[in-house]
């Protein structure tokens, strides 16, 4: 087998040294010196049945690993395309034998036999310093002064280091041991044979072929990168059947040293007379430019009362396995967010400690209880741990202004209602302190406030030239909803929803036109008391509410009843409230399917019990959830929506 592969390799050599493409890159040079480093991939291919002492070496049949290799070359040009080359080398040709063994072991409770895994492997290690003589072919340039080189030698192996070591070591099961009768310890992995190869070969004889590309980087100075092939012609050791093979893959430098032949000196002849060329001046190239010209707002101001709900609070701060810090998610110092009627109610939860804050604010008699709880065992979790994050809990809020004689902390093993276990998802939901609020509000869920939006057009006239990428130009305004790109000049038209904080003001806004290359602006402004208003005694096209449920339930609680009942009172008569049952990902798709219905039935159910057929109602399949990978996120799928049209 060894043989056939010689000759194939020989075969290639001999059909690669045909080409003659190659230029005369080395024709000045006496000799050059190499300084390689590099990796190698080491692949064993065995059939023993004994060696020193081994156990069951004949189940070994291959393995390999990684090495490293170091070498120092010189060569010199022999003929017009080929060096002849001499490298010193150490090379590491380390590697492992295993194999993974399925046998059956006592359970020491009640003696019974169970399959266990074991790992019988040998370790290798094999160090080398090898003489390499070889043959370099230049094949081919890409281009001048980047030659590309096949090489091919003889390696002579001297061993440095030649050891072994055998180790048997459990896989699995996890509780299950040796025992070591000398030392008296438990252990997990033995050594059964070990000690230096006896039998080393020496020397270790092969050959070496592949290829090397150099990238010149001076005069005579060249980075080169080798691919190279080791193949040995005898065993590892005398003694057992043992072949050893390697890829390399070595990058280094190449120092040549050349001795050029004195040029020749040819007489300078008198120059003649000089062509006088005139060359007429090129114009300037027109210079790109644009300009908004004028903008003008066509629209109404809408002004009147909105029913609007605020974003729902997830009251309950989810914890790290396994700690009791804050997560750096949560807000924990005083700011001056209140804006809680609109906005990604996932993003909005780190805010909690703030809403919390204001609640007991606004309710002096409002008294909190902090449960705090972990997932037990998969967070190997305790009452202490439990406590621990109830306190931390307890601590931002009193930093925020409540006081300490309104806050009650309890710690449980887990929530009182705690999320399935069988998700890993639902176990992190339930490492939380839960907030429990009384004598106030959790939420001020809907509210009615007076609002002025500006709802109409913004007409704006644009001119620009001589641009390269006209097509990208951008037309945008700072109180436009939508931006607008053109690639012709013109008029217009922005459309402008823009909420107001105040009527009666000049609303200053800013017109942007350009690219990434060029770009202008105008500043301008809306004087609003000269706007036609259209005034609105109820707008309900905002108003979207959303009420949660607890984990894998369809009760309304008592905070949902008391959103529903604000509403009812709220809501002017015939109005039609389109509901939403939702729940979160985890768990069958069917029975989530059948909990997001009974979710908006019973808040139906309710709706009709308190308003005696005051509204009419559209029950609506869920179109866009919350982020689901957050405890937040899957806390408010598990709720109904309620919008509202009239």
């Amino acid at each position: 087998m060894k043989k056939n592969n010689l000759k194939y390799l020989l075969v290639i050599f001999i059909c690669l040294s045909t080409n003659l493409f190659a230029e005369k890159t080395f024709e000045f040079e006496k000799y050059a010196l190499r300084a390689n480093f590099g990796g190698l991939y080491n692949y064993y291919s065995s059939s023993f049945a004994k060696f020193q002492g081994c156990k069951e070496c004949k189940i070994f049949e291959n393995g390999g690993g990684f090495g490293y290799s170091a070498l120092l070359g010189y060569e010199t040009l022999i003929a017009e395309k080929m060096h002849f080359g001499i490298d010193l080398a150490y090379i590491n040709r380390s590697g492992n034998l295993s194999v993974d063994i399925s046998e059956p072991s006592r359970i020491p409770i009640n003696y019974n036999f169970a399959d266990s895994r074991f790992r019988n492997s040998l370790d290798i290690t094999l160090n080398y310093f090898e003489l390499t003589p070889q043959i370099r072919y230049i094949l081919t340039e890409w281009k001048q002064g980047y030659p590309f080189r096949f090489m091919a030698g003889l390696r002579f192996g001297l061993p440095v280091t030649h050891s072994f070591v055998q180790n048997y070591s459990i896989i699995q099961p996890d509780n299950a041991y040796f025992i070591d009768t000398i030392k008296n310890i438990k252990t997990r992995n033995a050594v059964i044979a070990s000690g230096d190869i006896r039998s080393i070969a020496i020397p270790a004889i092969g050959l070496s072929m592949g290829f090397e590309n150099l990238l010149k980087i001076g005069t005579s100075t060249y980075f080169t990168q080798q691919l190279i092939f080791d193949y040995n012609f005898n065993n590892v050791a005398i003694d057992v059947d043992w072949s050893e093979y390697a890829i390399r893959l070595e990058l280094g430098i190449r120092f040549g040293l050349e001795q050029r032949p004195e040029p020749e000196i040819i007489p300078v002849l008198a120059p003649p007379p000089p062509i006088i060329v005139k060359i007429d001046p090129i114009p300037p190239k027109p210079k790109p430019y644009v300009n908004i010209n004028k903008s003008i707002y066509q629209g109404t101001l809408q002004t009147g009362n909105e029913l609007l709900a605020t974003v729902p609070l997830v009251n309950a701060v989810f914890f790290d396995a396994g700690k009791s810090e804050i997560p750096p998610f949560y807000i924990k110092n005083k700011n001056d967010f209140t804006n809680f009627f609109s906005g990604n109610p996932v993003e909005l939860h780190k805010y909690l400690f703030t809403r919390l804050a204001l609640i007991a604010q606004n309710n002096p008699k409002a008294q909190f209880t902090l449960i705090g709880a972990s997932s037990g065992k998969y967070e190997d979790g305790s009452i202490i741990l439990s406590q621990e994050r109830a306190n931390a809990v307890k601590e931002v809020l009193t930093s925020l202004g409540v006081p300490k004689d309104k806050i009650i902390t309890k710690a449980l093993l887990t929530p009182s209602n705690p999320s399935s276990s069988e998700f890993k998802e639902s176990i992190y939901e339930n490492q939380r302190v839960d907030i429990i609020v009384k004598n106030a509000p959790l939420q001020e869920f809907v509210d009615l406030q007076r609002y002025a939006e500006l709802d109409g057009n913004l007409i704006v006239d644009v001119d620009f030239g001589n641009i390269k990428n006209s097509s990208e130009l951008t037309i945008n305004s700072s109180i436009s909803s939508k931006p607008i790109t053109s690639s012709v000049k013109g008029t217009f038209s922005l459309p402008v929803k823009f909420r107001l904080t105040n009527e009666n003001i000049n609303l200053p806004y800013r017109v942007d036109l350009g690219n990434s290359s060029i770009e202008t602006k105008l500043l301008d402004s809306i004087d609003i008391s000269k706007l036609t208003k259209k005034v609105f005694e109820l707008n309900l096209t905002n108003f979207d509410a959303i009420l949660r449920f607890d984990y894998n339930s369809s009760v309304l609680s008592d905070d949902n009843k008391e959103l529903l009942s604000q509403l009812s009172k709220k809501l002017p008569l015939g109005a039609t409230l389109l509901l939403t049952g939702s729940s979160d990902a985890l768990g069958a798709e069917s029975r989530n399917i059948i909990l997001a219905k009974e979710r908006a039935a019973n808040t139906k159910q309710y709706i009709e019990s308190i308003a005696k057929g005051k509204f009419k109602f559209e029950m609506l399949q869920e179109q866009q959830k919350a982020d689901e990978s957050t405890p937040q996120g899957r806390f408010l799928n598990r709720s109904i929506k309620i919008k509202v049209k009239n």
